[in-house]
């Protein structure tokens, strides 16, 4: 599987930080990202990084960026943007504990053979006291559901079924304390329609977004967004 992915992104490497920028979900993922990091969140670790859209994304948050991802196209990508960026597995980081301030995973716990491992990873080279933020696919939420009709074209083939438990349960194994989970990007025009009226598909993802961070709207959000801190000594 691990082969797959990396495959598919190289092929997508070229043009994938300016369409990551224009994605809704994207947008909204790092919006729910930043609500969870403090003002000043020092070194920032981005774990799968790809082409560094994060990077430009976070804007002026201070701190020391470095990302770290498996692909070498979208890696080439992130270097031409002059990031620092390491090729890695994301569950055999070439990082000391205790490294980062903040580790951000945002679309990566789908596509890995271990998700476990992962976790132990972040829990690894968080500084006590540091948050992750973590984001996967909410595969319950009706837009999912309409994609699946569509085998291949939404990587869906690639992806795990992570339930929001097992998550959860797999950040406490690590080491972690989970803070507070939600669900984020309602994405109610399904496709074709979101591909043809973007604009009108981002208004409505960005109009009831707030809607999604708490029962019963939380169950249209496609994608769910997780903080966890590494406890303090």
């Amino acid at each position: 599987m691990a082969d797959r992915v990396v495959s598919r992104f190289d092929d997508a490497a070229a043009d994938h930080a300016e369409r990551r920028a224009g994605e809704a979900s994207f947008r909204l993922q790092v919006a729910a990202a930043r609500s969870f990091l403090p003002d000043a969140p020092g070194r920032i670790l981005d774990l799968g990084c790809g082409s560094g859209a994060l990077a430009g994304a976070l804007g002026e948050i201070p701190g020391s960026y470095v990302g770290a991802d498996l692909s070498p196209g979208m890696l080439r990508e992130a270097r031409r943007r002059d990031l620092a960026v390491a090729r890695s597995e994301a569950g055999r980081l070439p990082f000391g504990g205790a490294s980062f301030d903040a580790v951000l995973a945002l679309g990566l716990l789908e596509y890995v053979p271990d998700p476990g491992a992962v976790l132990r990873e972040v829990a690894r080279v968080l500084a006590p006291g540091g948050v992750a933020v973590l984001t996967w696919p909410n595969t319950r939420a009706p837009a999912r559901l309409w994609m699946r009709l569509f085998p291949g074209r939404f990587d869906q083939d690639l992806a795990r079924r992570l339930p929001l438990r097992q998550v959860r349960e797999g950040v406490r194994a690590a080491g972690l304390e989970p803070l507070r989970a939600r669900t984020t990007n309602a994405a109610l025009l399904p496709w074709p329609l979101d591909a043809l009226l973007p604009g009108l598909a981002r208004g409505l993802a960005r109009a009831c977004d707030p809607l999604l961070r708490c029962p019963p709207g939380s169950w249209l959000g496609t994608q769910f967004v997780l903080a966890a801190r590494r406890p303090a000594d």
